[in-house]
């Protein structure tokens, strides 16, 4: 198995909400390495005209975040059928479907709501659901673990994706180091 992490940034919290923003990375818990990385941010008149919802409560939320954070999904977007079919590429580079894990915080919301935007655009999800694993739900088993140190944006999803991985890696390796 191949383990993916994966974070998205939306302007809602429903499966069906307007996507606009993923990232993700390869990791490898045995070797404690970070692998390839993915970001696309998502154009967001794509997304609605796709037939995915805006939620005005989480449009204010985002109007609160920093300057680095808005300006990660506000430039250099993609056309949403486009950003799925790169995301699918990145993913098919690395392993087929059944093959990889995506680790999320948590799947009911990440997994979720982007396969519902697969699914908008007539896709096809690029791993298979019993494959989804949740990060809040490891690291709430394993409290003893501290968080590492946060490096990269906050709400940026490429940034969060590589720190949920990195996060899973010292799990990892403190559960090999008490044998």
């Amino acid at each position: 198995m191949i383990d993916l992490s994966l974070d998205i940034e939306t302007m809602g919290s429903e499966p069906g909400s307007a996507v606009v923003g993923i990232g993700a990375c390869f990791f490898d818990t045995q070797t404690s390495t970070i692998g390839d990385s993915f970001y696309v941010a998502i154009n967001l008149a794509t997304a609605v005209r796709a037939g995915l919802k805006m939620d005005a409560s989480t449009v204010m939320w985002w109007m609160g975040q920093t300057d680095a954070a808005r300006n990660a999904i506000r430039f250099n977007t993609y056309d949403i059928g486009v950003a799925l079919d790169m995301f699918s590429a990145f993913t098919s580079t690395r392993c087929q479907p059944n093959d990889m894990r995506v680790w999320a915080r948590g799947p009911s919301f990440d997994c979720t709501i982007l396969g519902a935007a697969y699914r908008a655009t007539g896709r096809d999800t690029p791993w298979r659901y019993w494959n989804e694993r949740c990060h809040r739900t490891l690291t709430a088993r394993n409290p003893s673990i501290e968080e590492p140190t946060r490096e990269g944006e906050h709400h940026n999803a490429m940034d969060d994706a590589i720190h949920q991985a990195r996060w899973l890696i010292k799990i990892a390796e403190a559960h090999r180091a008490r044998g």
